[in-house]
């Protein structure tokens, strides 16, 4: 998990930011850490077996904060929204380097964070 979330920040993150911003991110919020909770179905959350992250704000080298809750449009339809195009564009680069993305798209529970896990099940929204 540690491997693909610094790839996926280094490889899009960086870059997204680099060309929406003009800054670097230089650290992250997570919403949620560890958790042994369980998840719809009656399994384990992969959070319990420290194989998923949940994001929800980027701070940046210039002293600029973007968080999901604030900075995310339904499908990431406001035209001209840096904030919103930047976070659709990181959504999709993470498709590439996880098995699970969601965002506030996928339901209530993620209105205001990203999660990224490594499980055995592929899908990217």
């Amino acid at each position: 998990m540690a491997e693909a979330t610094a790839l996926w920040l280094r490889n899009v993150v960086q870059t997204e930011a680099l060309e929406t911003f003009g800054a670097r991110a230089v650290g992250l919020s997570n919403v949620n850490g560890y958790s042994c909770r369980m998840r719809s179905g009656g399994y384990i959350s992969e959070h319990g077996f420290a194989n998923a992250v949940d994001i929800g704000t980027f701070h940046f080298e210039d002293g600029r904060r973007v968080n999901i809750e604030d900075g995310w449009r339904p499908n990431s339809t406001a035209m001209g929204d840096l904030t919103a195009n930047w976070f659709a564009r990181i959504n999709d680069g993470a498709c590439d380097y996880f098995q699970l993305v969601l965002n506030p798209n996928s339901d209530a529970a993620h209105r205001d964070h990203f999660h990224f896990d490594l499980g055995p099940w592929k899908s990217c929204d």
